[in-house]
């Protein structure tokens, strides 16, 4: 019934509130930045807050592969659950963590990335087998949750940490910081007033996700039966076009493709530039740009963009081509951030008009990658499959964040958004070829 569809759409949005770092870690990451260059003499060891991101892409990747193993030994709602109380934990604990780097890194970077990957996988397990012929716009209205989760923590940051708008006065090799003590002191009581917006957000998207799927069981059984039908070419529960939608292949099958490779080269690409967009746009800008409450209003906009958009993206991919849409959007990104490089000191303005597109073009990366597998691999190992993706993408993560530093003292942000650009060119050649 429609009545129950909706109450799982609002719930997977609730619940998928919170799961995006990438949506408001860019915005916050100056401040983090200021509040350990005040505590430099007395941190240590020194870890450059990038690193959480990185730690956080890394242990996602976790948290997917166990989402079906989980799934099936403890159910999917006692999964979520728990997924729900770590992600909650992990939030809090940065409020006594953020004084110490590593465990900083190790909970709201390590433990959160775990039970983010743990509830999205579950949170797409269940809309793709609540509503199978419409998994672009079910996904894509879900992907609105972790945007609006971004609109509302980029807000609550600068309300909580800098409600006066003072701006960054201190340069240190390429790298602009915030000096003002009262601003500064304020950083770790944001992590308190996320962790009770997270709380409450996730308890409740479970509690109307559980009373929109009371017939679950009967609907996968339903499922399970067109799935055994469509691998033997017959489906006596629709008629579907063989190339709608691939027979379902398990990772281990996957890897020996040539598509998989194709599809990984371009996660990859794609990637770089998410990460470099999505953390340092705010950074990027401060070089040009000294009112915080300017680029924080940007990024709201952004958000709030997104909202509209997503859905958007995820009907033209029922419409026409998940690969075609995936072509769209990394081409667009990679003339984008090529444009925020050249405008950013010739028309400050310009370059905030092109955060909100460029964001257009990024933000969707995991929600376009999940419906690319689908497509390529079909949606039963959907999970497990995204995870291996994110699996291969590990080092390059991980080398992430000593390029950045490096790239960004050595040569300067210009040189390293260019690289930016360059990977998304990549991402559109490795989508294209999937189709000769």
């Amino acid at each position: 019934p429609s009545y129950r569809k909706a109450l799982i759409l609002t719930g997977s949005i609730m619940n998928a509130l919170p799961t995006s770092i990438s949506s408001y870690y860019g915005n916050l990451l100056p401040y983090i930045n200021s509040y350990y260059n005040a505590h430099r003499s007395n941190t240590k060891p020194r870890v450059d807050p990038l690193w959480v991101v990185s730690v956080f892409e890394t242990t996602f990747v976790l948290g997917m592969i166990l989402t079906s193993p989980a799934a099936h030994r403890f159910g999917k709602y006692p999964s979520l659950l728990i997924g729900n109380a770590v992600l909650a934990f992990s939030v809090i604990s940065g409020y006594l963590t953020i004084a110490e780097p590593l465990a900083f890194v190790s909970l709201f970077g390590g433990l959160l990335g775990t039970s983010v990957g743990m509830v999205y996988g579950l949170i797409v397990n269940l809309l793709l087998q609540q509503m199978p012929h419409s998994r672009g716009l079910a996904t894509g209205i879900m992907s609105t949750g972790p945007v609006l989760g971004g609109l509302i923590f980029i807000g609550v940051s600068y309300l909580v940490i800098n409600p006066n708008n003072k701006k960054p006065n201190l340069v240190i090799q390429n790298k602009i910081y915030f000096s003002d003590k009262e601003l500064i002191e304020r950083v770790p009581v944001y992590f308190l007033v996320m962790g009770a917006i997270t709380i409450a957000s996730l308890f409740t998207g479970s509690a109307l996700m559980y009373l929109g799927s009371e017939k679950l069981v009967q609907d996968h059984d339903e499922e399970t039966i067109v799935q055994k039908n469509d691998q033997s070419g017959v489906s006596k529960g629709h008629a579907r076009h063989k190339s709608d939608e691939a027979v379902p292949i398990t990772a281990s099958d996957a890897v020996r493709t040539a598509r998989f490779w194709l599809v990984l080269l371009a996660y990859v690409a794609s990637n770089h530039t998410n990460y470099l967009h999505l953390n340092l746009y705010k950074e990027y800008g401060q070089q040009a740009i000294s009112d915080d409450a300017l680029l924080v209003t940007t990024g709201i906009i952004s958000q709030a963009g997104m909202v509209v958009v997503r859905p958007l993206l995820g009907l033209f991919s029922d419409k026409f081509s998940i690969r075609i849409t995936c072509v769209l959007v990394n081409a667009s990104s990679c003339l984008f951030m090529a444009l925020m490089v050249v405008v950013l000191r010739i028309c400050p303005w310009a370059y905030m008009v092109i955060i909100v597109i460029e964001t257009i073009g990024v933000s969707p990366h995991t929600m376009l990658f999940v419906l690319l597998l689908a497509f390529e691999f079909g949606k039963t190992h959907c999970a497990s499959n995204f995870g291996f993706l994110r699996l291969g993408n590990i080092f390059i993560v991980l080398v992430e964040p000593f390029a950045v530093d490096t790239i960004i003292r050595k040569i300067g942000y210009d040189w390293l958004f260019l690289t930016g650009s360059s990977a998304a060119g990549i991402a559109t050649l490795a989508i294209m070829a999937l189709d000769w």
